[in-house]
């Protein structure tokens, strides 16, 4: 993975001299931790009375305290995170609440915790930035017991769309995106993984559009455009067209862009 990457800066927040910049970014995405505000993550999880949860990748940890708040009978949640910046600011967040929520430092890819010590493990669209998303799987499995459920929440990053006016150099870019700005087919790779260990795994799908290019989604597509650039996928002419164009949507009121995600369930056998 390339050191300049999209998704070597987001795996390695701390050291990508944006740190935060990134935080910004999720706290713009998971303003606050109301239940309220995360009805289709909660029914998911489904978390139960009793149960020892992990998050894995949990950024300002406004997931974590969300089922904490509506769960208050669960028996402890750990929510981990790469990032010590991202740990920081779901402490601060955290701060004078009162929730069975701890949040600490870990790598996704080598989980500081013993073999089948959770009931229940998820993560959200993590497994398409970390280097190995094979391995930070096959993580959440060890430490998830047998009988317990491993959730993955995530983005089919090759199936997103963009409109441009030039069909040809959108697809371009949202290719590179797919293909090294992310690990493009994960959510697609998560079914095989556990179904070809003969888990049971259900996968619901659903599609995520956006009609308005708001400030994140501004940030993320410089990002992208800025990175194809460098690695000659798009010409600098062409980086300035698709950002004049960007403009002219966002002012006539014709962006336009989706992105197909999966809430996958996988039940250890």
């Amino acid at each position: 993975m390339s050191d300049t990457s999209f998704k070597w800066r987001w795996a390695h927040v701390d050291q990508s001299g944006r740190a935060q910049q990134y935080v910004d970014l999720v706290n713009q995405s998971r303003i606050d931790d109301a239940p309220a505000h995360f009805p289709m993550a909660l029914a998911w999880l489904n978390a139960q009375p009793g149960e020892r949860l992990l998050e894995v990748g949990c950024g300002n940890g406004a997931i974590a305290r969300a089922v904490a708040r509506y769960m208050p009978s669960i028996r402890e949640l750990i929510a981990v995170d790469a990032s010590e910046a991202m740990v920081a600011e779901a402490q601060r967040q955290s701060k004078g609440k009162d929730l069975a929520v701890q949040f600490q430092v870990a790598d996704a890819e080598e989980l500081p915790f013993s073999d089948a010590s959770f009931d229940r493990c998820y993560t959200m669209e993590t497994l398409s930035i970390v280097p190995d998303p094979y391995k930070a799987f096959m993580e959440l499995a060890r430490v998830t017991r047998p009988g317990g459920r491993i959730c993955v929440w995530e983005s089919d990053c090759d199936a997103r769309a963009q409109l441009g006016s030039d069909l040809d150099l959108t697809r371009r870019l949202m290719r590179f995106v797919g293909d090294l700005e992310h690990n493009g087919a994960v959510a697609r790779q998560v079914l095989g993984w556990g179904k070809g260990r003969g888990w049971s795994v259900q996968a619901v799908p659903a599609v995520g559009m956006s009609e308005e290019l708001t400030s994140r989604l501004a940030i993320l597509l410089h990002e992208w455009i800025a990175d194809a650039q460098d690695a000659r996928v798009i010409s600098p002419g062409e980086a300035e067209q698709i950002l004049l164009d960007l403009q002219q949507r966002q002012l006539n009121g014709t962006y336009f862009s989706y992105a197909v995600n999966f809430r996958i369930t996988a039940i250890k056998s």
